[in-house]
Formats: structure tokens, sequence, C-alpha cells
């Protein structure tokens, strides 16, 4: 996280994040101009009083996109009065989105599939040289990609031979499988999403119950830290034992000293160079790379959960003071862990001012958010279930907004309606720790792996995000069938279709359906039950946690005041 550490891959995390957060801002931008579009389209090929036949003929009979007919068109509406089409303020030359597009698609797919991937197998390789730690990288990365890489030639070739497809249709049914992926992994992270975002907001109104949550992490976070700092201790005690098997002037003792020189408890330690050498106990180069990443992971991990234990004891803490504050009933809050630094005025009134906030306003903004998100949620699942139909809410609000030529409430809406997915969406990557091992921290102490997982998990599900958001609000009507817009949006031109094969035009109509059996999941925290009743502990919290849980994380709490 510290950009200190590593600026190549901070870069990186830069700019994925950068192309992937940009789509969700141009796109309601690219939807605008699609109305304005279809709304120009509709004047040109049925101009009133005139029968003459447009130039652009073909244009008028199909929807496919014409960038030279659209072009001509809008020209000529601004230049006649009978056009009434209003062009939206932010409106982008449709010739300018379709290369946009184009380039930020297939640099977060670059991104993605060979750089994120090759530097992250770099950064986690042992090794301890610049060149074979790439040799390593790559070695892991096509051990890793390999089985999609022969599975995914082998379809391609097998579609390409039975559809007679040429360069330009193989290209797209890439471009269809890759979205059909990204849209399975989109449904089942918004369908928790969607559950979990309004839940936390309510659970920040209500104290006692964050203040249980708070408890009952607090003991499972301290167990996890003791077991990351076990492990820690007993590689450091394997490469103690290294610096006295191997010998100052031996060739693997540089190699050893790169793993001393990550190791402060190591520093000042006494090597036993004399050491009576055991053949069959003997390191070798490979063992000791091993030893390195095996090091290397298990202190991050080990800093990772010193830092969560930090932060989750600061909102304890935070918390515990908020409710005594309010049980006493002052007007003032009088803060005992936040520093100081107020001066004059600002520290005469920082007290009332904080009371007001964290007393009074905060509370209820979370019960306002956390009510606004649960009607959200409700909308998105009607309109996902029913986005094949008219049914669908949020497609008659932006189709009739759009059809009025009220561009902005289309960008505006458009825009929130994607941030609120987008929230939901990557709350998972964010906040859910997978594979017990990436994780996103705060107090910029978040590794490198995980920022490089935030990455590739936010370009692989950014596209097939507005792609759904499309088809839910009927501007894709290869998978609505439903043509209430003639024009399409460039961002779909660039993306391409489901339809290329059959039963990927079948997947297109039936994916959203995952959504509900995810959501009721989340809602009724089946997981929970299911890893509870093999024994296994879970994430999450169910009515508080047990009781012992509970009295356990009080009493970690209390010692930390």
């Amino acid at each position: 996280g510290n950009p200190r550490k590593s600026y190549l891959t901070t870069t990186i995390v830069m700019v994925a994040w950068f192309f992937s957060f940009s789509i969700t801002v141009i796109l309601p931008m690219d939807v605008s101009a699609t109305f304005y579009l279809d709304c120009v389209r509709e004047w040109y090929c049925h101009p009133p009083g005139n029968s003459t036949i447009p130039l652009f003929a073909d244009w008028c009979a199909d929807i496919e996109y014409n960038q030279q007919a659209e072009e001509y068109s809008t020209a000529l509406c601004d230049s006649n009065t009978t056009c009434s089409c209003s062009r939206p303020y932010s409106y982008i030359n449709q010739s300018s989105l379709p290369s946009y597009w184009e380039a930020t698609y297939w640099t977060s797919q670059a991104l993605t599939w060979l750089l994120i991937s090759l530097i992250e197998s770099y950064m986690s390789a042992g090794d301890f040289t610049i060149w074979t730690k790439f040799v390593s990288a790559v070695k892991e990365y096509l051990l890793i990609n390999s089985i999609y890489l022969v599975i995914g030639t082998s379809f391609l070739i097998y579609i390409a031979a039975t559809n007679h497809l040429d360069m330009a249709g193989l290209k797209a049914v890439v471009v269809a499988m890759a979205n059909m992926s990204g849209l399975v992994v989109v449904m089942v992270f918004l369908g928790h999403g969607i559950v979990a975002l309004p839940r936390q907001w309510f659970k920040q109104f209500n104290w006692e119950a964050m203040l249980k949550s708070y408890q009952y992490r607090a003991g499972k976070l301290r167990d996890e830290l003791t077991d990351a700092e076990e492990k820690v201790n007993g590689l450091i005690g394997k490469v103690k034992d290294l610096r006295g098997i191997i010998p100052a002037d031996d060739a693997l003792r540089p190699c050893l000293n790169e793993i001393i020189r990550h190791c402060p408890e190591l520093q000042d330690g006494e090597d036993y160079n004399d050491f009576a050498r055991d053949d069959d106990a003997c390191p070798t180069l490979r063992s000791l790379a091993q030893l390195n990443k095996k090091l290397m992971r298990a202190k991050r991990i080990e800093s990772r959960c010193r830092c969560q234990w930090g932060d989750l004891m600061d909102k304890a803490l935070a918390l515990e003071e908020t409710i005594e504050v309010w049980r006493s009933g002052q007007r003032r809050y009088d803060s005992k862990y936040s520093s100081g630094g107020s001066k004059g005025l600002l520290k005469e009134y920082k007290p009332y001012v904080k009371y007001f906030w964290k007393c009074l306003f905060q509370p209820y903004m979370y019960l306002v958010l956390a009510m606004i998100g649960t009607l959200l949620s409700l909308a998105i699942v009607w309109s996902e279930v029913t986005f094949s139909t008219f049914l669908s809410v949020y497609a008659q609000i932006i189709i009739n907004a759009g059809k009025t030529q009220e561009h902005f409430a289309v960008e505006l809406l458009t825009f929130l309606t994607l941030l609120y997915m987008c929230m939901c969406t990557f709350r998972v990557i964010f906040k859910v720790r997978l594979l017990n091992f990436y994780y996103m921290v705060g107090k910029q102490s978040t590794d490198s792996s995980s920022l490089l997982y935030s990455a590739t998990a936010l370009c692989r599900t950014t596209v097939p995000l507005c792609l759904n958001y499309l088809a839910m609000v009927h501007l894709d009507n290869h998978v609505t069938n439903l043509n209430q817009v003639s024009v399409e949006t460039a961002f779909t031109v660039v993306m391409g279709h489901m339809d290329v094969l059959s039963f990927l035009n079948s997947f297109a109509l039936y994916y959203p359906i995952i959504i509900i059996p995810v959501s009721l999941a989340s809602l009724f925290h089946l997981h929970a039950r299911i890893l509870s009743a093999l024994g296994l502990h879970s994430a999450n919290v169910q009515d508080g946690g047990t009781n012992d849980a509970l009295e356990e994380g009080k009493t970690l709490i209390a010692m930390e005041k």
C-alpha cells in the first residue's frame, strides 16, 4: 500500500483502477448521446412532411452502427429548424467514443491477463536475483494459465471450424466468452453486495449491534494474529538454524544474508561458522528460495493482521466512547483517544461539533443511506429478473427520460445507479478476504499481492457490470429484442453482443437469475450456517456471535484502553 515500497506496483494498480473507474464515468455520457442520436435518426429517417428518401437509406432500415450516417445526420439536425433534438452538453463525438472504449478494454485485458499476473508472481518470488525472479514468475504464470490457454485455444479452434469464422468473428467470440465469465462473477458479487451494503449501514446506525460485531471480530482477529506470529517465528527459527549451517565463505551465504536483511530480529545475531555440517541437512539454492518466499508471505499476513487489529481496536474504542458520551447526557465530545492540535476557537468548539456529528448526525445519515440502499437493491433485483420485459423499473425510467431528451436526468440516474452497483460489486473485492490471503486494509498497509489482485478483479468485472446495466435498461437490443431505442451505444458496438453463438444468446437471457439465490444466501447467512454446521469459523457475524466470543472480545478491547 505504501507507494515508496514499490513504484511499479503502485503505477500498475493506479492505471488499472483509472481505466476501470473511468468507464463508469464516461458511460453515462455515452447513454445520453445514444438517446440524442436515436432522436436524430428518427427525425432524419422520418422527416415531418417530407417523403424524400434519406441519403443513408440503409442506415434507416438497420440498427447497426454507421459512423458516416450519424455524423451526417447530426450535422443536418443542427442546421435544420425542424429538428427538435437537443444535443447533450456532455456530448462526445461518436467517432471518438469507440476508439476510447477499444483502448480502455484492450488495455485492461492486457493488464489483467499478462502484466499484472507476471508482476504479482515476480513480487512474491523468493529468488535472489532479478533474472531468477523473472524466470520463476514466468514459470508460475505459464503453470497457472496453461490450463486456461489449452482449453480456450481448443474451444476457439472448434468454434472457428464449425462456424467458419474469420478473424473478426473469432475476436467477437473471444470478447463474448470473456464477458460471459465476467457476468457470472458480477452477478455473484452484486448479489452479495446489494444485501451486505445496506445491512452494514443499518448496523452502523445501531451502535449496540456494531459494538457486538467488533467484539466478536476481536477474538477471531486476535487468534489470527497469534497464528501469524507463530508461523513467522517458526520460519525465523529455521533461518537461525541456517546461520549455523552455512559458513561465511559459502556460495549460499549471500542468499542467506538477503533473507536475514528482511528480518530485523536476526540483524545482531551470532554466526556459528565452525558448525559441523551435515550433508543431508545442507540447504540448496532452491530450498533457500522457497524458504524466502514462505517467510515473505508469512510476514505480509502478520503485517496485515496487525494492521487489522489496530484498526479494529481504534473503531471499537471510539464507538464505546461515543456510546458513553451519548448516555452521559453531555452535549460535548471530549475524546480520550484522538490527538490534539486544534487551537483557539476551533479547539473551543470542536467538542460540540464532534458531538453533533458523531451522536446526532452520523447515525441518522447511515439510517437514511440504509433505507435508500434497500430500495435501490430491491429495484436492481426486480430489474435484473425482468430486464427482458417491459417491467424493468430502471428501463422504464431511463427510456422515458431519454425519449423526452432529459439528458441530464439520464446521465445523473445512470451515474448514481452505476455508482451503487459498483459499490455493491466491488465491496467483495475490497472488504471480503479471499483465499485467506487477499485483503485490503487501510493506513497504506495493503500488501502488493492484494493491491494487484484488486486491480485484476476491477479490470475483469467493470466491463461486464456495464454491459449488464445496459441490458437492464434495454439499451442492448440483441439481448432484450424490445427495440425501444434504434441506436446502439458506442460501448455496445465495441464490446459486441452475446448472440454471436446460440448458446451465449440463451445465457444472456437467463444469467441475471443468479442474483436471486446469491442474495438470499447473503440475506440469511447461509454460508455462515453451513460453516458452523461443519464446525468451522465464519468471517461474518450472525446473531452477534456466541456469548463466549463476545465476552472474549470485550476483555481484549478493555485491555487496549
